[in-house]
């Protein structure tokens, strides 16, 4: 099974970009404009990574990756 990275954006160009990147990789990217929505995955599906921007409008990076280490301990956030 693919690893599941995922990327938490709110340029919807950067995200489609990535997909457009990481199409023939071994990976799922899971890309998401909304940091709030992209949280209530994680712990329901595993993501080893995420990856996100630190100025978002709705949440900035860094509290994203608090709040998605509380529910996902393991996940490493870049």
């Amino acid at each position: 099974m693919p690893i599941s990275i995922m990327d938490v954006d709110d340029s919807a160009r950067l995200l489609e970009s990535l997909k457009w990147i990481f199409a023939d990789e071994p990976y799922c990217i899971y890309t998401f404009d909304n940091p709030l929505e992209s949280l209530s995955l994680i712990g329901a599906t595993e993501f080893p990574v995420v990856v996100t921007e630190h100025s978002m409008r709705k949440m900035d990076g860094l509290e994203f990756l608090k709040k998605a280490r509380e529910r996902s301990p393991n996940t490493v956030g870049i």
